[in-house]
């Protein structure tokens, strides 16, 4: 169980995405991620990451799919799109990984009408997706560009709606689940 955009980010880069089922919670199955492991290893195949989904606001169980990760020396990139304000053992549920995307689509708890965030506390992976994103354009006086880059940047409009918005995210977390409890 996953969300297609994540399977596509996996192929956009060429390589080969490989599913691991769900658990009782709807999210990665530690037991089953440790499975894959040991078949994809007895294959020969070398796995470059892990990149679990939290689903419906739940946050994986990230002290197994890490360790599970960390045993195999494989890093993880949370996709913590669908839970923006989600919280694991006091921790946000962005904060998982060396990396985490979020989503501002207009569906989740905020929005900015679409795009989203790359999170991480890692200063060169920081230094190179913000290279990526700006058209992997080199600091030059003249445009030059020697690798693909994208233009993954959000307007300074956008961003000022989803800057009020953030400031607003407790509030709008508290609201959803009085909701739900009732």
């Amino acid at each position: 169980m996953t969300f297609a955009a994540t399977a596509n980010a996996i192929v956009y880069t060429g390589a080969e995405p490989v599913f691991v089922d769900a658990d009782e919670t709807g999210n990665m199955n530690p037991d089953l991620l440790a499975e894959a492991f040991d078949a994809l290893e007895r294959e020969g195949r070398q796995v470059k990451l892990v990149l679990p989904v939290d689903l419906l606001g739940k946050v994986v169980n990230h002290a197994r799919i890490d360790a599970i990760a960390a045993d195999h020396g494989v890093p993880v990139l949370s996709d913590a799109a669908e839970s923006l304000g989600a919280t694991l053992d006091g921790r946000a549920s962005a904060s998982f990984g060396v990396a985490a995307a979020v989503s501002f689509n207009g569906n989740k708890i905020m929005t900015t009408s679409g795009g989203g965030a790359l999170l991480t506390d890692d200063v060169d992976v920081a230094k190179r997706v913000r290279y990526f994103a700006t058209q992997a354009r080199r600091r030059a006086v003249h445009y030059e560009h020697t690798e693909v880059g994208y233009n993954y940047r959000m307007s300074n409009l956008l961003a000022a709606l989803g800057r009020a918005q953030l400031a607003r995210l407790p509030e709008m977390i508290e609201r959803r689940r009085q909701l739900r409890l009732h």
